[in-house]
């Protein structure tokens, strides 16, 4: 979908002229190429607040149970929450989503990652090290 949006926007912006607002490049390839990778720069950062916005409705927790909470009349026992969100089944959707995206693969009962998995999971530590999140967090 991103990449269909921003083929979508590099078109929509070398079909239409634009106003130059880099004045101190005159009107040159220079100045259209400026705006051009400024709008760029701006779809990709709010790409990157969409997804950060589907994956709270999609993967929080906390969010899914507030959600459920507000459904049920504003009140749940604790039993039936425990039901709706048990370890296990949460944990095999997870892999089941990591075996669609190509991160993991099953072999024999035992997952591993892939190529991309293992340069995903690299990221992943580099910035929980960054972050100074504690192990498993």
């Amino acid at each position: 979908m991103a990449y269909v949006f921003f083929g979508l926007y590099t078109l929509v912006f070398y079909m239409f002229p634009f106003p130059n607002l880099f004045s101190l490049m005159a009107d040159s390839g220079a100045a259209k190429f400026a705006a051009y990778v400024n709008g760029a720069i701006l779809y990709i950062f709010l790409f990157f607040s969409y997804a950060q916005i589907y994956f709270l409705f999609d993967r929080g927790i906390s969010a899914r149970i507030l959600v459920e909470l507000l459904d049920a009349g504003g009140a749940m026992k604790r039993e039936e929450l425990r039901s709706r969100y048990n370890p296990q089944v949460l944990q095999d959707r997870r892999l089941t989503d990591m075996i669609y995206g190509g991160h993991i693969q099953e072999q024999n009962g035992e997952y591993k990652l892939s190529t991309k998995g293992s340069l995903l999971a690299k990221a992943f530590r580099w910035g929980k090290k960054i972050l100074h999140f504690y192990p498993g967090g």
